[in-house]
């Protein structure tokens, strides 16, 4: 609504150009809008606005010389890098400021015509602004019903991955790696919903039937969640001991309804309805027990293992049937608990500036990777403006280099070759459009849903989203008379440029190596699991145990 409604009403005007300048201010406010509480979210697309504003001004002005415009880009890009180091709400409002910075740096309008653009540009985060707010006021739960769905989602893929271990024809080894990156998404997941629940006074401390809910839920999941993750089992030995058995299918079928049940819960969650069991998971259960035991008896063994992943997965059925409890009681009916202290379960030191200066540092890797993205869009930026490179092709070169370059080696290295993919399929698909679909009105249609797609992707498939936000780019430029297919060999050509000087500079410019890393993380892991386990003995024993530094 916030980038298409401005394009579509301005394109019926005769002012498509004009349309585009104000949907480029809604999509870059749009982008900075991240998942989170609405406290928090105001304030990230206030500072975005605010940021970006000043930002054009200080571009607009510097445009016409290249020195001073070198130096602001330098410090520019330096700063809004290292706002990185307050949360990942803080590092989407610099990438945003760096973006709008590189768009505007070309200088091929007059001051008058910046200011100008400005102004438009302001009008679009303003709409986007209100459409934002209007939701958040009309659907305060919406987004906690949406983040909260998509973790129960990941949460259900995770049990299923769990299931694979009991599956012969499934790799171990393999399933184990797929695992580990659910894990880390889940937790991605987990602290967005933190964050939209703890952080919302309308969802915790109003006695509402559905921020009670919705906070119950959650609970719940966090715990089924652990239940899931912290039983392992010697996976191998299992699967070697009963692959005959056909006990371990019998495993697999129940876990799998047990993921197929979260997938119903999630859905129905976030289509706002009350979710309806599918399974009677206590038959289920009984007759995983009841095939155990008649294994037992036949063979005269004690199949342990067996029984204690039936105990396990009992005990995660009863949080779904809590869940489904929840879905039943009325708003005076839920349990409360006013002591939980919801604030210790999130970051509140959004803006801790102390921790800015604490990062100016080489031991720190948001600086090394400020100083490198600082040093590498101005140098880039000066040599090519030096040697009279096309002003259109050094934008995007430097905005590749912005989307490739992360803090950490193999980040940019992946990022790169998904741009290079991305860029090249889209050129290719660009070009049949614009040779088979000569109607300007079908073009028309095609860029709407172009734009739809790659803005829709672009934090859950990257090189889908440069795919389709490519072809999308060419078929715009079309409509200003430019020869699209140059422009679109001059795409790829320029991303190949780009991807180029960011990998070798990962290389070179103080390179930060993931491997180097792993003793450090480890050893934060192993104080952090000390600490862990001494708590659990003075909460057992009632001892108090000395602080031993590691």
């Amino acid at each position: 609504m916030g980038s298409i409604i401005p394009i579509i009403v301005c394109a019926l005007l005769g002012e498509f150009e004009k349309g585009t300048l104000i949907s480029l201010g809604a999509l870059i406010i749009g982008l900075s809008d991240t998942p989170g509480a609405p406290q928090h979210r105001k304030l990230g697309m206030y500072y975005c606005l605010l940021l970006s504003a000043i930002t054009i001004l200080i571009t607009a002005i510097a445009n016409d010389y290249l020195y001073i415009m070198t130096v602001i880009l330098a410090v520019a890009s330096f700063f809004f890098a290292m706002l990185a180091v307050f949360n990942s709400r803080a590092a989407t409002v610099g990438m945003m400021g760096i973006l709008v910075m590189l768009i505007n740096i070309d200088g091929k309008y007059s001051f008058q015509q910046e200011l100008v653009y400005l102004g438009l540009f302001i009008i679009g985060a303003l709409w986007y602004m209100v459409i934002s707010f209007s939701l958040m006021q009309v659907k305060p739960y919406r987004l906690a019903q949406q983040e909260l769905s998509e973790t129960i989602v990941q949460v259900a893929d995770f049990i299923r991955l769990k299931a694979n271990f009991y599956d012969l024809k499934i790799n171990p080894d393999e399933n184990y790696l797929k695992l580990v990156e659910k894990h880390i998404s889940i937790n991605q997941h987990l602290e967005n919903v933190r964050d939209i629940l703890f952080q919302s006074k309308r969802s915790i401390k109003d006695t509402t039937l559905e921020g009670r809910y919705l906070t119950l839920i959650f609970t719940d999941i966090v715990d089924l969640f652990e239940q899931s993750m912290t039983t392992h089992y010697d996976y191998s030995a299992i699967r070697n001991k009963y692959a005959d058995s056909g006990l371990l299918e019998k495993l697999k079928n129940t876990i799998d309804k047990i993921a197929h049940e979260l997938d119903n819960i999630a859905y129905r969650l976030n289509a706002g309805k009350r979710p309806t069991p599918i399974y009677d998971f206590s038959k289920e259960i009984d007759k995983l027990r009841t095939a155990i035991d008649q294994y037992d008896k036949q063979n005269n063994s004690n199949s342990i293992p067996l029984k204690k992943l039936a105990i396990n997965i009992r005990s995660i059925v009863k949080h779904i049937a809590e869940i489904y409890r929840y879905s039943q009681l009325k708003a005076s009916e839920m349990p409360k608990d006013d002591n939980i202290q919801t604030k210790k379960f999130v970051e509140t030191d959004i803006l801790n500036w102390q921790k800015f200066k604490d990062n100016l540092s080489l031991q720190s890797s948001v600086f090394r990777h400020a100083m490198r993205m600082s040093i590498v869009l101005s140098a880039t930026f000066f040599l090519f403006q030096i040697f009279n490179y096309s002003t259109f092709t050094t934008y995007w070169i430097l905005l590749t280099i912005m989307v490739i370059l992360k803090p950490g080696f193999g980040l940019t290295k992946e990022r790169n070759v998904q741009r290079l993919i991305g860029t090249t399929l889209g050129g290719i698909i660009g070009g049949i459009i614009l040779l088979t679909v000569p109607d300007t009105t079908l073009r028309f249609a095609i860029l709407i849903i172009f734009f739809l797609i790659a803005y829709s992707l672009f934090r859950i498939n990257y090189i889908m989203a440069v795919m389709f936000m490519t072809p999308y780019v060419l078929i715009m430029l079309s409509f200003t008379g430019m020869n699209t297919f140059e422009m679109a060999k001059e795409r790829i050509i320029d991303t190949f440029i780009g991807g180029t000087i960011a990998f070798l500079s990962s290389y070179v410019i103080f390179p930060n190596w993931e491997s180097l890393q792993i003793k450090k993380n480890m050893y934060h892991l192993l104080v952090a699991n000390y600490k862990y386990l001494a708590q659990a003995i003075l909460m057992l024993s009632d001892r108090k145990i000395s602080d031993y530094r590691i």
